[in-house]
């Protein structure tokens, strides 16, 4: 089948036709012998080879001939199996509710139960009062302020009065000479006034502000949350 080789059978057959007994020492008739074998050894290596591309090509074709179907298979698998799934899943809910009949049905009376929350803070405080807190609480602060003072004003000992300084030495004092403020210190003592007046009147304000939202306008826990009970009981036959 392959030009080359019908060509060196041709020679050979020529050679052989020329003469049998020179055929063993003929150079050329060796040459071409040799030649034979390779090119037969080299044809049945493309033959064994070529089969095994057949059989590469073949078993490609039939896995890709095969791969819709086992995806179609593997689809169904996977279908069957939800199905299964969901069935034992309601098996298991019907079991349950034999089950829990059943021990009913030989209690001859129904269960008890109760339901419990979660503990949750209350929005209202139960105690202090909270007006009373708020004003307990500006009470403490001035009294503080008043407080502090007082000790100040006690543990200062410089002399105030002509009267002090007189009882202190125990001599007569022939007169005193107050304070004489300038037109820039009596500015900034009235600035200093004003600021502190503005202070206690902010402060004021935000109590104000403060009270109103928090005692006035604090929801009420049962508008947001209902009414909080412990538990709920009920008895009754379950089906």
């Amino acid at each position: 089948s392959y030009p080359d080789i019908q060509v060196l059978k041709a020679r050979i057959e020529q050679l052989e036709n020329a003469g049998a007994d020179a055929l063993p020492e003929n150079p050329e008739y060796t040459r071409i012998r040799n030649e034979l074998r390779a090119a037969e050894g080299g044809v049945a290596d493309l033959k064994a080879r070529e089969e095994r591309l057949r059989t590469d090509l073949n078993a490609l074709a039939i896995a890709t001939g095969e791969a819709p179907a086992v995806e179609a298979e593997l689809q169904r698998i996977i279908r069957d199996y939800e199905q299964t799934q969901k069935s034992y899943e309601e098996l298991v809910s019907r079991r349950d509710r034999l089950s829990l009949t059943a021990s009913l049905s030989a209690g001859g009376q129904g269960v008890e139960y109760q339901i419990f929350e979660r503990p949750t803070v209350a929005i209202r405080p139960v105690a202090p009062p909270r007006m009373l807190l708020i004003f307990a609480v500006f009470l403490m602060a001035f009294g503080g302020g008043a407080a502090l003072a007082l000790v100040l004003t006690y543990l200062d000992r410089s002399y105030t009065q002509a009267a002090d300084l007189q009882r202190a030495f125990g001599l007569p004092v022939l007169g005193s000479i107050g304070t004489v403020q300038s037109a820039i210190q009596k500015t900034a003592r009235r600035s200093d006034v004003l600021k502190l007046a503005g202070a206690c009147a902010g402060l004021a304000v935000l109590a104000v502000i403060y009270t109103y939202l928090t005692v006035w306008r604090l929801p009420d826990a049962t508008d947001i949350a209902g009414a909080q009970t412990a538990s709920i009981g009920q008895t009754g036959d379950v089906w």
